[in-house]
């Protein structure tokens, strides 16, 4: 198993849980939709009314966990998120609509805001072999 190889594994995901806390502590979990690019850099989506949303302005800690349903491989990454604006902001919708262009609807939300996340840290763990096979790494 290499970094190459976990990346192949997250562009064929597209559906990731993304854990916040607000600076008090208080955790929030959320399914949302994600990109990746080659370097590891992910993009996504909410609206300024979710629970999300103001913790992630407070702390910019987040962690992700990707798969795991059905004895597939599991990636979980720790990172650092911030909010994207302009160009910046449209680079990533057009990213992200190269993909997905079925949520296009939803990325029209004028509540919305475009974030990207910067790993530091991942591991991808699959169960479903004998011996499990583990690759752990910083980013």
């Amino acid at each position: 198993m290499t970094s190459k190889d976990v990346l192949e594994f997250l562009k064929k995901n597209d559906l990731c849980v993304l854990a916040t806390a607000s600076l008090e502590g208080k955790p929030e979990a959320a399914v949302l939709v994600y990109t990746i690019q080659n370097n590891f850099q992910m993009y996504v989506f909410t609206e300024t009314n979710t629970r999300k949303y103001p913790n992630i302005k407070e702390n910019n800690q987040v962690a992700l966990v990707i798969g795991g349903l059905k004895n597939d491989p599991t990636v979980q990454l720790d990172g650092k998120v911030c909010a994207l604006y302009g160009k910046e902001a449209r680079a990533a919708k057009e990213y992200t609509l190269n993909i997905h262009p079925e949520w296009k609807d939803y990325f029209e939300s004028p509540a919305g805001v475009w974030f990207r996340i910067a790993p530091f840290w991942l591991r991808y763990s699959d169960f479903g072999k004998q011996p499990p096979e583990i690759f752990e790494t910083a980013i």
